[in-house]
């Protein structure tokens, strides 16, 4: 759990094994979704590793809707092929699926179908009292949102794994983003998912205009 501002405190955690971390005042609606989160993420099937492991390449294309159902076994997949290919220990490939999870997740909603993080609380309190709109599915069935896809593709081999995922939003001026270390990077509506990211991920870089987020990870043996 982190206070406001607290990113060198985050980062050292996250290096030092933490999985995840809540900012202090999202404490009461975040902390179980992340605990579920973090378990749901660490059961990922290994059933392939042996097969996985005699692989020495792979090259992936996927153009996705706006549907947050795909990412858990998109995720899932990945954790399998960065651990079967010996890119990483089980930690790593936990950490590798955490900041996956959020880098597709902000280009369906941030991305794709342009739902503000104060949005998506107010939908989830007035869900939760009884009232109000799904924004989530009304923007899925609603142009120009509803024809918007993410493309994400995927190359890996033994030296490491490269993640580009593009959505077809906006997009937004990436020099904008706060450095890593620097006052801001922490805010709730940007900082979370990217802090997870550098945290996590050897190189992030943004390219057109925001709607493109370029993940790597190189071996850690």
């Amino acid at each position: 759990m982190t206070g406001h501002g607290s990113e060198d405190l985050a980062v050292e955690a996250l290096h030092r094994g933490a999985s995840n971390y809540v900012p202090k005042p999202q404490l009461g609606e975040r902390l179980l979704e992340s605990v579920d989160e973090a378990l749901n993420l660490a059961k990922s099937d290994k059933t392939y590793n042996e097969l996985i492991a005699c692989l020495k390449s792979c090259d992936f294309d996927f153009e996705l809707e706006n549907d947050p159902g795909l990412i858990d076994p998109l995720v899932e997949l990945v954790q399998q092929m960065v651990a079967g290919m010996g890119l990483t220990d089980p930690t790593g490939r936990f950490r590798v699926g955490a900041a996956l999870k959020e880098a597709l997740l902000n280009a369906v909603y941030r991305g794709n179908l342009e739902i503000s993080f104060k949005e998506m609380q107010d939908t989830r309190e007035s869900m939760l009292a009884g009232k109000g709109d799904d924004l989530l599915a009304k923007r899925r069935s609603t142009a120009p949102y509803s024809s918007r896809k993410i493309r994400v593709h995927i190359t890996m081999d033994p030296k490491q794994a490269r993640f580009e995922i593009r959505d077809e939003g906006r997009g937004f001026d990436p020099s904008s983003i706060p450095a890593a270390g620097q006052p801001g990077s922490l805010d709730p509506e940007t900082g979370r998912g990217l802090v997870l990211m550098r945290a996590f991920f050897d190189e992030v870089t943004f390219q057109d205009g925001g709607r493109q987020v370029t993940l790597v990870k190189r071996c850690e043996g």
